[in-house]
């Protein structure tokens, strides 16, 4: 998963302060485990509905590599 670093929060609040409610690293973290959940649902999703010979599977590791989730 394409994560938000927390380096990145950091720099973030120091210049917005007021930010996203000053998103802290703890939120950032349930943010991006959130986000890697709904990624790999919409991808078995896809694996267990969908019967194309195949190209199901091939569709469903693009969307988990194009949002970096193993």
């Amino acid at each position: 998963m394409n994560y938000i670093k927390p380096e990145d929060i950091k720099e973030y609040v120091s210049k917005n302060p007021e930010g996203i409610a000053g998103m802290s690293e703890e939120l950032a973290v349930m943010v991006n485990h959130f986000a890697e959940l709904l990624v790999k649902e919409c991808a078995q999703f896809v694996e267990g509905k969908f019967d194309f010979c195949g190209d199901e599977i091939i569709i469903a590791e693009e969307v988990r590599k194009h949002f970096g989730v193993e």
